[in-house]
This record gives C-alpha cells, sequence and structure tokens, in this order.
C-alpha cells in the first residue's frame, strides 16, 4: 500500500513495482499513448464512434490511455485507463447498467487521464527520465503545462498546426540527448 496526502490509501500493483525494478532509472522513458479497439456492438463499456489511429479513421471501438515504461528495447506497460466517451458520460443509466463507478462519470479527456495516471505513478516511485508522447496529447496546452510544472522532462509529437510546439520539442530533444552524451 502507499499513502497518499489525506490519509488515502493506493494500492500500487505489482507490475508496476516489478517493471520499475526491471527498466525503471533516470535512462528510462515514461511513454503516454493512447490504443483503439475496434468493436462490432454497442455493449462493452465505452464503446462508441471514435478515433482509432491504427486505423486512420473513425470507427466503433473502446480507448485505452496507455502508460509504458521502457529503456533500450524493453517496453512494459504499467497502466491501461479506459477513456468514456461523450455518449457515455452523458447516459447516466447506460453508466449504470455497465457498472461503471461514480468516480467515472465525470466528463475527462485523454491527456486528463493521462495526467492523473502519471500523477499516480510517480507517487508510487516509478523512476524515468523524461516523458514522451505522441501528437494527439501535444495539441492540449494544460497537458503540455502540467509536464512542465511536474518538472518533468518531456517531448510530444506535434502537429503541422504548431510551430511553437515543434520548437519546443525540439528544444527539449536537445537538451534530453545533451544530458544523455554528458
Amino acid at each position: 500500500m502507499l499513502e497518499l496526502s489525506q490519509g488515502r490509501r493506493v494500492c500500487v500493483p505489482v507490475t508496476v513495482r516489478c517493471s520499475n525494478r526491471l527498466v525503471g532509472g533516470p535512462e528510462a522513458v515514461l511513454v503516454i499513448d493512447d490504443t483503439a479497439l475496434p468493436k462490432k456492438g454497442t455493449h462493452s463499456v465505452g464503446v462508441g464512434p471514435q478515433y482509432a489511429g491504427a486505423l486512420g479513421k473513425n470507427t466503433n471501438c473502446q480507448t485505452l490511455v496507455s502508460l509504458t515504461l521502457a529503456k533500450d528495447e524493453v517496453p512494459i506497460p504499467i497502466v491501461l485507463r479506459l477513456f468514456l466517451p461523450d455518449a457515455w458520460i452523458k447516459d447516466p443509466e447506460r453508466l449504470r447498467r455497465a457498472r461503471v463507478p461514480e468516480a467515472f462519470w465525470t466528463e475527462r479527456s485523454k491527456s486528463e487521464i493521462a495526467l492523473t495516471e502519471l500523477q499516480r505513478v510517480m507517487q508510487a516511485g516509478v523512476s524515468f527520465g523524461a516523458v514522451v508522447a505522441d501528437a494527439g496529447y501535444s495539441i492540449s496546452a494544460p497537458f503540455r503545462q502540467a509536464l512542465s510544472a511536474l518538472g518533468l522532462l518531456w517531448a510530444v509529437g506535434a502537429v503541422r498546426i504548431s510551430d511553437a510546439l515543434e520548437q519546443n520539442a525540439f528544444r527539449q530533444i536537445r537538451r534530453t540527448c545533451a544530458n544523455l552524451l554528458n
């Protein structure tokens, strides 16, 4: 168990602790991404029309926000958290029938889910030298600002519409490379 503020306790899964022992450390990178699971039906929790990057289109799927601890050629997924689209959040009866805990009935973006889980793994003592995320996360200024506020070295994929993001990402990458070479 891990003691958090206000006397709350949280169970740290064995996989998180073992992953940290195996690949954690200053050379490790925490990779934030999301994964779409295509679905045919409508009853699986969180299923609905959403963008699936692997398919390159909107399709009926579930989306999971993932955090993966990686070093060298060894990636270990440590967090998978289900994203609930608006159609689910706005249908309390559907949430109740699916037995989704009420704590998850509020609208949260993938970036907000990722930040919550990032802070949770940091509180659990997971060690990494940098955070990387795909371009889907780079469009969220609060996400990027939170990474900086946490004192993390980070780089995110850049979408073509944002030259400022590309410049920041390149500065972060150059700084990371310089630190690793020294």
